[in-house]
Order: C-alpha cells, then structure tokens, then sequence
C-alpha cells in the first residue's frame, strides 16, 4: 500500500495522517512548507481497524474507537463532521495496544 503525508516531521509528529491521494498530500506539503513523503506499508486486513462506515459523524467514530478498546475523545461541537479530529486525540500507541497498526478512514 502506497500513501503519501505532506506535513512536517519537525518535531516528529506522534500520529502520521496518511493519504491515497497524492495531489490531496501534496496541498498539505505546500500548505507547510515541507516536503511531499512517499511511504510504502505492508499491512494485512486485519492490522487495520477501519471506521469508513461511520462516514463524517465524528462522535461515531469516537464511539467505534472506543468500542475497540482505542482511547478517543469525543469531537468538539465544530469538528462534528471531522473524524481526523477524533483521531488524532489518540494516545501514543493506543492504535497498536488494541491490536492495530492503522486506522483507515474513506470519504
């Protein structure tokens, strides 16, 4: 699985949010001034919890999380229809202590 990440890594930043897309990355690379990062992932299916089902409900994704043992907090009423926002309230390595190496989340 191919993904990219335009954002900085100064400091190293304790949550990555990944993309398919790589124009869409590119736009965050130049929205901060950094460099465009290709990065390459072998994961099996089941490495990956993935909570598209939800769709933009951020407090579904809140609650799936949390259903699968992942610490989140519930959205702020203005990031009601941002899950990323859910997401990156994730403690360092709550994702691998539930038994996952990522989240995958699809519009």
């Amino acid at each position: 699985m191919i993904l990219y990440y335009g954002g900085g890594l100064n400091p190293p930043p304790t949550h990555l949010s990944l993309c398919a897309d790589e124009a869409f990355a590119g736009g965050f690379a130049k929205l901060h001034e950094s460099p465009l990062w290709k990065v390459t992932l072998r994961l099996r299916p089941s490495d990956i919890l993935d909570v598209t089902d939800c769709g933009f409900d951020a407090a579904g994704v809140a609650i799936e999380l949390r259903a699968t043992g992942i610490q989140a907090s519930d959205p702020e009423p203005a990031q009601a229809q941002f899950p990323p926002a859910v997401i990156r309230t994730i403690p360092e390595n709550g994702i691998q202590h539930a038994g996952y190496r990522a989240i995958q989340l699809r519009d």
